[in-house]
């Protein structure tokens, strides 16, 4: 039984797509930046919301990244 389920395990496309690689050496870690100003460095995203009586469902989000100001 253990055998037919290791071989099962090992052809199952979702099983061998979805497994966590152990064999990859993660990159050298790195300090964080030290900024010099605020809204030196921004981070930009949009958000999916639900639509207005205009029709728009996205939202622009500006952060800054030194104070976490939106």
């Amino acid at each position: 039984m253990y055998r037919d389920i290791k071989r099962f395990v090992a052809n199952c496309l979702l099983c061998c797509t979805s497994k966590v690689p152990y064999d990859k050496i993660p990159g050298k870690l790195h300090p964080l930046l030290i900024l010099d100003y605020v809204w030196q460095y921004l981070v930009i995203d949009f958000k999916l919301m639900l639509k207005d009586k205009r029709g728009y469902n996205n939202a622009l989000v500006i952060v800054n990244y030194f104070s976490k100001a939106v």
